[in-house]
């Protein structure tokens, strides 16, 4: 029984992977059915156990995809995240394509913004990247997601910075790093938090 327990348990959890209301509409009766099922092969062989999982999973994995590409709120979280996701791509180009003008025609008013624009493409790039993976792959609060990511993808480099290149380099600005750092996470950060404040808008008005 201890098996057949575990089993199902298993089980229950592996329908996270359909939409919440199609697993509060058939999310009970699909382990009742698992259930039977697994105890009537437990009794003919573990070879059948086996099978069951197998087919089991093969059908989850199918129509799970089925019903979340074709919920309306996978389409439309998916619309947002991708226009959030471009967003992005084009703030990092422009923030590329302006301080490579600044200093190929060394134009002093944008050197001066050098460290953040330096610190905004390279923690922007790894940082939004790994916020839209963990987007889409885990139920984390989107926002908190950012705040986390964001944090280490700027501290990381920021402490490598100051503590091999600073004590190597005698030129190297600490001060004007730190400082371009600190205004890259708040400008990220700031970002996500306009777009978790309207993504939640939009699904209240959707849910009324």
């Amino acid at each position: 029984m201890r098996k057949q327990n575990l089993s199902c348990r298993v089980y229950e959890k592996l329908l996270f992977a359909y939409p919440s209301d199609f697993r509060e509409t058939f999310g009970s009766q699909m382990v009742q059915v698992f259930r039977d099922s697994y105890f009537e092969q437990r009794q003919a062989s573990r070879g059948s156990v086996l099978r069951l999982w197998v087919l089991t999973i093969e059908d989850l994995v199918c129509s799970a995809l089925k019903e979340r590409t074709e919920s309306e709120n996978f389409m439309n979280n998916l619309r947002r995240d991708l226009i959030g996701a471009l967003g992005c791509l084009i703030i990092i180009a422009t923030a590329f394509c302006l301080l490579g003008y600044g200093r190929k025609n060394e134009i002093s008013s944008i050197i001066t913004f050098g460290y953040f624009l330096d610190a905004l493409v390279t923690a922007g790039v790894i940082g939004n990247l790994v916020i839209f993976l963990l987007a889409k792959v885990t139920r984390l609060d989107r926002f908190r997601t950012a705040l986390y990511t964001m944090l280490i993808v700027h501290a990381v480099p920021l402490i490598l910075l100051v503590l091999v290149i600073g004590r190597n380099v005698p030129n190297f600005n600490k001060s004007s790093t730190i400082i371009g750092y600190v205004g890259s996470f708040l400008f990220w950060i700031g970002l996500h938090w306009m777009w978790s404040r309207s993504s939640n808008s939009s699904a209240v008005g959707v849910a009324n």
